[in-house]
C-alpha cells in the first residue's frame, strides 16, 4: 500500500465554532480520505516542536506562530502545505481571511489611526510573505481576488476563485420548531442576524432596519423580531435597541452551534457587513430557502440575485437602514424552494474537489514548499 502524502493544514486558533474553525474541520476531515493530515494549530507540538502563538498581544502571536510553523516545515518538509493564515510559508494559501489593506482602507478611510494598531503593521507584510511563497492563492470570492490583485500586481498569476461551500445534509429546506423553543409566537416574523465581531457585521443598522420596518408596517409591529445569534457586548446592545424603541423585538440567543434551524424560521438574514470576504452563514441561509440582506463588502453577496434571492445594499453601513426597509417591504422574493435551488450546487464537497485538484497539481509539479 502506498503512503499516503503529507499534508499539513496550518491555522492558529483550533476548536470554537467560527465559521473558520468549521471550514477547516470540514478540510481535516475530508482530505484525510486521500492525505495525511496534520492540523498545526498554536500551543501543539508537532515533531518535536511546540508551536507558539497563544500568549501575547495579537500581533505578537501571530509573529511567533509564523516562526514555529515555519521552522516546522522546514524541518518535517511536508509534500504539501495548505495555509489558512496569514505568515508562514506554504505551498497553497487560503485567503479566507481577506485582504488586510483592503479591510483597513474600509475601516480607516483616509483616517491616519490605522497606525495606532500594531497588527495593521504586521498583518499586510506577513500576507505579502505568505502570497509570495504560494504556488496558488485561492480567494473564496471575485472581491478578494479584486482585492489581491490591487494589492499584489506582481502575484497575478498565482490567484484563482473557489466560493466556500456548504453541508446540504444540515443546510436544507425543512420544518423547524425554532420559534416555540424560543417562546415566540407561532405567527412570529423574524429576521435573523448571525455572526460574531457584531460592530464590523453590523448588528447596530440590522436592529435600525427593524425599528423602520416595525414603524412601516403593522404586521411587523407586531410580530416583527431581529433574533441575534453570537457572542459580543449583549449589555450595550440591548441599550441600543433600547434607545431605537425595539427593546422587546431583539433577541439574543448567544452562541449557537447549529443555526439552520433558525434559519428555516427567518423571514430574511440581515447581515450590513463592513468587510466579509464570503460569509458562510449567508451561503448556509440561502441553503435553507432564506433570503439574504447584505452588502457589496461581502464577498456572499456575488451569489445573490438582488430582488429574487436577497437584498445587496452598496456601502451599506453609509446608507439609510430604513432604504433597505422600503425596498424590502416593497419586494416578492422567489418562493423557498427556488431560493435554495440557486445554490444547490455550491456544497462543501464541491469545494473540496477543487482544493484537493491543486494540492494534486502542486505535489505532481515536484516544487511543494515541503518537498
Amino acid at each position: 500500500m502506498s503512503r499516503k502524502k503529507q499534508l499539513f493544514l496550518i491555522r492558529r486558533q483550533s476548536g470554537g465554532t467560527g465559521g473558520a474553525e468549521a471550514v477547516v474541520e470540514d478540510f481535516t476531515y475530508r482530505l484525510g480520505n486521500n492525505w495525511g493530515v496534520e492540523r498545526v494549530s498554536a500551543g501543539e507540538e508537532v515533531d518535536g516542536i511546540r508551536i507558539g502563538g497563544t500568549t501575547g498581544p495579537g500581533w505578537w502571536r501571530s509573529l511567533q506562530f509564523a516562526k514555529h510553523v515555519d521552522r516546522l516545515i522546514d524541518r518535517v518538509g511536508p509534500d504539501a502545505v495548505l495555509s489558512f493564515e496569514r505568515g508562514p510559508l506554504c505551498d497553497l494559501y487560503r485567503a479566507g481571511d481577506g485582504v488586510h489593506r483592503h479591510w483597513m482602507k474600509l475601516k480607516y478611510g483616509g483616517s491616519c489611526r490605522w497606525m495606532f494598531n500594531p497588527l495593521n503593521w504586521v498583518f499586510p507584510s506577513q500576507e505579502r510573505q505568505t502570497v509570495a511563497s504560494a504556488r496558488v492563492v485561492v480567494a473564496n470570492s471575485e472581491m478578494v481576488a479584486a482585492g489581491l490583485r490591487q494589492v499584489y500586481p506582481d502575484m497575478v498569476g498565482k490567484v484563482r476563485v473557489i466560493r466556500n461551500g456548504f453541508d446540504p445534509n444540515r443546510f436544507h429546506l425543512g420544518s423547524s420548531d425554532a420559534l416555540t423553543s424560543l417562546d415566540l409566537p407561532a405567527d412570529a416574523k423574524p429576521f435573523l442576524f448571525l455572526g460574531s465581531g457584531w460592530q464590523r457585521k453590523g448588528l447596530c443598522y440590522a436592529m435600525a432596519f427593524l425599528a423602520s420596518v416595525t414603524k412601516r408596517d403593522k404586521a411587523y409591529r407586531e410580530k416583527g423580531f431581529l433574533l441575534v445569534a453570537g457572542e459580543g457586548d449583549t449589555a450595550s446592545y440591548r441599550a441600543h435597541a433600547d434607545r431605537l424603541g425595539i427593546k422587546d423585538k431583539v433577541v439574543f440567543l448567544g452562541s449557537v452551534s447549529d443555526p439552520a434551524p433558525l434559519c428555516r424560521v427567518a423571514e430574511l438574514m440581515v447581515l450590513p457587513t463592513q468587510y466579509d470576504p464570503f460569509s458562510n452563514a449567508v451561503l448556509e441561509a440561502l441553503a435553507c430557502g432564506c433570503p439574504v440582506l447584505t452588502s457589496t463588502a461581502n464577498g456572499a453577496s456575488e451569489v445573490i440575485d438582488h430582488g429574487r434571492t436577497g437584498l445587496v445594499f452598496d456601502n451599506s453601513q453609509e446608507e439609510d437602514p430604513s432604504d433597505w426597509a422600503k425596498e424590502f417591504l416593497e419586494t416578492r422574493f422567489d418562493p423557498r424552494e427556488s431560493i435554495a435551488k440557486s445554490v444547490a450546487v455550491m456544497t462543501r464537497e464541491a469545494e473540496l474537489n477543487r482544493y484537493e485538484e491543486l494540492l494534486n497539481e502542486i505535489v505532481h509539479s515536484g516544487e511543494a514548499a515541503g518537498g
